[in-house]
């Protein structure tokens, strides 16, 4: 039975390895076409597909590695994304204070793509020249994962619900924090903007 739950776990982290290495090829193949095409639409769009898919990597990347088959430390999925978008700002590294938690690959995962929508979607509306930090705490039996920049703050009138109907990425968001089981609301940080995520601490 011992030689069998071995076996077994160095499959899935064998499924892991070949999973990350897969989606990095996709990764670099949208990179390649990304230089191939002067629309800038089509330039936004291939490289928010790419950022997505990236994210997923990464935590397959630190699925495999890990100590534990399935769990993947929070902390160094999440720094691991930002500090693949960091690409993407002009005033980079981008702080990321993340506590360092083991969870589950199912939770993860979501996590890993909210942040990463989160941090575009402040790259593209405060501005390349923008600060930008992410931050995740624990705070009475919920996770808060935070997002801020100092751009122009939020549109007057701004509500998730009516810009998730022109916007992907919004209805993404909105998407994965139910599926977390959380709410994320948009607020002025003065100056600048912030996007909190609350959810329920997976463990």
């Amino acid at each position: 039975l011992a030689a069998a739950i071995d076996h077994q776990e160095l499959l899935t982290r064998e499924a892991s390895h070949r999973v990350k290495n897969s989606l990095s090829m996709v990764s670099a193949m949208l990179n390649l076409q990304l230089h191939e095409d002067d629309d800038p639409r089509i330039v936004r769009l291939l490289s928010d597909a790419q950022a997505r898919i990236s994210a997923i990597a990464i935590a397959h990347d630190r699925l495999w590695r890990g100590e534990r088959v399935g769990i993947v430390d929070i902390a160094e999925l999440l720094c691991g994304i930002v500090e693949g978008l960091a690409d993407q700002a002009e005033r980079s590294p981008i702080p990321c204070a993340v506590a360092s938690i083991q969870i589950s690959a199912d939770v993860a995962i979501p996590i890993g793509l909210l942040a990463t929508e989160l941090v575009t979607n402040a790259i593209k509306y405060a501005g390349r020249d923008c600060a930008l930090s992410v931050a995740l705490a624990i705070d009475a039996g919920e996770l808060v994962l935070t997002v801020t920049d100092d751009g122009p703050g939020m549109p007057p009138g701004f509500d998730a619900k009516s810009a998730s109907r022109d916007s992907l990425g919004m209805r993404m968001i909105g998407s994965l924090a139910r599926q977390l089981g959380g709410q994320i609301v948009f607020e002025d940080a003065a100056p600048g903007a912030r996007a909190i995520l609350r959810f329920p601490d997976p463990r």
